[in-house]
């Protein structure tokens, strides 16, 4: 994984060290975060004077699906303490909830209204 300033001028900067696959910044802009093959890495970085990277750091392990798209298969809370990723199961049926929170809120009311009479 690599980072080059764009529209420039700027070289590229080894982000990975061990390759990588599916770079997924954190919100802040602090770290990168990659799969190497093995594990989840974080890789710290410090974008002035120059781009560097600080350090990297070994999450865990990584046992969770891979698909061979053109973007991240994850992707990571605004705080960066949690990961959202796909599990390999034996079900073969996945459920998607759209819009859910009006959902959720409506069920809160009607619970509420309940508890009142």
């Amino acid at each position: 994984i690599f980072v080059q300033p764009f529209p420039g001028p700027g070289g590229r900067v080894q982000v990975s060290s061990r390759g990588g696959e599916e770079p997924v910044w954190s919100r802040d802009g602090s770290r990168i975060f990659y799969r190497d093959g093995r594990n989840i890495v974080a890789a710290t970085i410090r974008a002035t004077p120059e781009f560097e990277v600080t350090g990297r750091q070994e999450l865990f392990p990584d046992v969770f699906v891979k698909r061979n798209l053109p973007h991240a298969n994850y992707d990571v809370s605004p705080d960066g303490s949690s990961f959202l990723f796909l599990r390999e199961t034996s079900d073969k049926e996945a459920v998607v909830i759209y819009n859910w929170l009006p959902e959720v809120r409506s069920h809160l009311k009607e619970s509420r209204e309940g508890s009142r009479n």
